[in-house]
Formats: C-alpha cells, structure tokens, sequence
C-alpha cells in the first residue's frame, strides 16, 4: 500500500540522512529504492523474493544478501559496456559474482564464452550448476499469443511439456530457466507440477512483446541482443509488414538499433517520435 511504502521510505531517509553525516555519501536512486524494498520484505516476513540486480552483480546493490537459496544468471548479451567490460567473459564475470560458496546456480548456457566464466566461477565456490541449453527447448506450436513447448532437463532426460501465453520464441528459452530454477527449489520447498503449471499459464509480462490491443504490440529491446530477439518475434507473429512506431533514450546505442530495425526488418511505415523527458533522444536526432 502507499501507506506502506511511505513508512518504509521515511525508516530509510532517516538511515541516509545519518550516513550522510557521517560523511558516507548519498545513495543512488537505485540503492534507495532497494532498501525500501528490503525493509518491507523484511516487515512483511516474505516466503520468497526475486532480486533482480541493477547493472552487472559483483558490485550491485542486490549483492549483498549473504545466503540467497538460488541465483539465476540469464542470458548475457553486450550491454553497459562503459561500465561492466568490452567482452562476453568480462560481463559474464561481473555477473557471476553474484554466485554464493555452496548456493546452486541456474544459467543460460547459449554462449559458451560466458557459460565458461560461470561454470569456473561455480566451481572454485563448489556450488550445483544447472545450464540451460537452448537446444532442450523445442517450441512445439506457435500461435502467435500462445507457445507450447518442451524441455529436457539433461540431468535425468526427462522430457516436459508447458503452455505459456506469449509469441516470442525467446520466451520458451526464458521460461526453461525459470523452469529449471523452480526444479533446483520444488524437492525441498514442496513446490508440486501442477502449481508450476498453473503459473505459466496464466503468467503476464509487460514490455515483452506485449499485445497492448489487437495487432499492437509493445516491447522495451533497447539493446543489439533484445532488438534481434524483437525482429525474430515480429516475424513469427506478423502476417506482413508492419508499422514501426520507435523511440529511444539518449544513453543506448540508437544508431546500431536503427540500423538493425532498417536492415532487418520488414516495414510498411516507419514512424519515428522521442521518449518524453530529458532522457529521450530526439525524433529528428533519430
């Protein structure tokens, strides 16, 4: 509630305010907002919560719970470069040091550059490592607004069948890992099939290719990886081409986007406008 949020958010103030004296420096947004959440969760007594860093791992403010039950590590692409590495490995290594001594490790396996930083990494702190391949995930139909789809844990071949509500293929790969994650948790946690089940067929993702009205999507790719995944989806869910209503903020690389949606995609019509705000680059500037 907002009631909520507003204590939580006043406990936090009087914590930087006193940092600040202190001389410790002012929390970014990100790490504010963070610790709101942290404060809740704890007030709230939480069964589980999923922590999604903000940039990178080893040095994310999320990183600094001692004893999570499981970390995830999705699929790496080249994204803040400036600041995470130049290189598949360096941004594989920033996000492997979210790894934990002894805590199992789910990763998508799809880049064996980056699926070598992990597996080493896994290995010096002695913990469980579950890759995802992409090649055990075999989309069985596609609709458009609905995939089916099985997985091939590789550990005992026991082969899986699941609905989600979504067109994007990389949305199969996507549900594989939080397949495998929830298998690493379901012996101890009790977590039974049919739950599991119920939960991808009725899951919602916004900004992910996201049917906002018939025939009109929504999705948030900003960066090489996510606007070829995007490509890919259009191709499988349009019947022709389509119109292109595209914007961006300053700070990613439109440039390399544009050129991926010109020289990739398929359009009838292209129609350029700016994010509202000071972060937006401008429609002529695009």
């Amino acid at each position: 509630s907002g009631e909520r949020f507003v204590l939580a958010a006043e406990e936090v103030r009087r914590v930087v305010e006193s940092m600040v004296q202190q001389g410790m420096g002012h929390p970014s947004f990100f790490e504010y907002i963070f610790a709101v959440g942290m404060v809740i969760f704890a007030a709230e007594k939480m069964e589980y919560a999923v922590l999604e860093t903000g940039l990178g791992g080893r040095l994310d403010a999320t990183n600094i719970v001692e004893g999570p039950i499981l970390t995830v590590i999705t699929s790496v692409s080249l994204e803040h470069t400036e600041i995470l590495g130049g290189t598949i490995a360096e941004i594989a290594a920033e996000k492997a040091g979210i790894i934990k001594p002894g805590v199992p490790v789910v990763y998508d396996a799809s880049l064996p550059e980056a699926s070598k930083v992990i597996e080493e990494r896994a290995y010096r702190q002695m913990c469980p490592n579950y890759p995802v391949f992409p090649d055990k995930v075999k989309i069985l139909l596609n609709t458009g607004k609905k995939i089916a789809f099985s997985y091939e844990s590789g550990y005992d071949g026991t082969v899986t069948k699941f609905e989600i509500p979504f067109g994007a293929p990389y949305q199969a790969e996507n549900a594989a890992i939080a397949l495998q994650a929830i298998r690493c948790l379901a012996q101890g946690e009790g977590i039974p099939e049919e739950a599991v089940r119920l939960g991808f067929a009725q899951v919602s993702w916004k900004g992910r290719m996201q049917e906002v009205s018939p025939g009109v999507y929504f999705d948030g790719a900003h960066n090489p990886d996510g606007i070829g995944k995007f490509l890919e989806s259009v191709r499988k869910i349009a019947d022709g081409p389509g119109i292109l209503l595209f914007s961006m903020v300053k700070e990613k690389d439109y440039v390399h986007a544009a050129r991926q949606l010109l020289c990739q995609g398929d359009w009838e019509e292209i129609i350029v406008t700016s994010v509202p705000g000071d972060r937006g680059a401008g429609s002529r500037r695009l």
